[in-house]
């Protein structure tokens, strides 16, 4: 790549330092954002205490049910209240 390219895109890089509690939430067949891009994020939030990542095994971007979307927030407001570390939760099965 030319390297003029490269040095623009390295401003839009993130650095995994998360502040403040964080959930990602991702369908693992999204078919615009690829599931492997989420998981790349958490390796770089590998130390976060305050990340998790919830993978919702379906097809679609952001095809999330009510159901799915209220147990993502109750999980970030346990991490907004609780000094516990958080881990990543097993993957949502539709059925």
């Amino acid at each position: 790549a030319d390297a003029a390219a490269l040095a623009a895109l390295a401003r839009y890089q993130t650095t995994g330092r998360v502040i403040n509690p964080l959930i990602v939430l991702h369908t693992t067949g999204d078919d615009v954002i690829p599931f492997w891009q989420a998981t790349m994020y958490m390796s770089k939030v590998r130390s976060g205490r305050n990340v998790t990542l919830i993978p919702v095994n379906t097809y679609g971007h952001c095809a999330f049910s009510s159901f799915e979307l209220l147990g993502a927030f109750n999980q970030l407001v346990q991490q907004a209240t609780s000094v516990r570390p958080q881990v990543v939760l097993s993957l949502i099965r539709r059925g």
